[in-house]
């Protein structure tokens, strides 16, 4: 078994994957937020 660690690089990869979808659905929620309200 191989110890399980966190490479840098793997870490960047996974944010720089992960970002574009948390922002699209902030982006998603902020404009039905709008949208109900007015």
């Amino acid at each position: 078994m191989r110890s399980i660690r966190f490479q840098p690089h793997e870490m960047t990869l996974g944010l720089q994957n992960a970002y574009p979808k948390l922002f699209l659905y902030l982006d998603n929620f902020w404009n039905h937020f709008r949208r109900k309200s007015g």
